[in-house]
């Protein structure tokens, strides 16, 4: 799975099976990316 792809995939399977909240630092990490990646639209 090629991470920067299918970083939203991994943002949204963290936040549905989290237990509690979750910050944009740990996001971030899990998808190796930084809580200030431009939109690339």
């Amino acid at each position: 799975m090629n991470i920067e792809k299918n970083r939203h995939l991994i943002i949204l399977d963290t936040l549905t099976k989290a237990s509690k909240p979750v910050t944009a630092e740990q996001l971030a990490d899990l998808s190796r990316s930084s809580i200030r990646t431009p939109n690339e639209s």
